[in-house]
């Protein structure tokens, strides 16, 4: 289900003519200054590790049509 939010986030912003691949971003920065669950307990998790959301939104990204993105104040 977390999966399918983020994706929806991403279908969201790009629908508004915000660019969806801020999403990744934040992702990465998450796993930089937090890193990943380790993967003996990541099953318990209800959210992906922070890797693999970084890259089902940048593929899902790729395939949109691409458009002028607004720039945020």
């Amino acid at each position: 289900a977390e999966t399918e939010a983020d994706l929806e986030g991403a279908r969201m912003l790009h629908a508004a003519k915000i660019d969806p691949k801020a999403m990744a971003t934040f992702f990465a920065k998450l796993k930089h200054e937090h890193g990943d669950i380790p993967g003996v307990v990541s099953w318990l998790s209800t959210h992906p590790q922070h890797e693999d959301r970084i890259e089902s939104i940048n593929k899902y990204t790729d395939s949109l049509t691409p458009i002028a993105y607004e720039p945020l104040d």
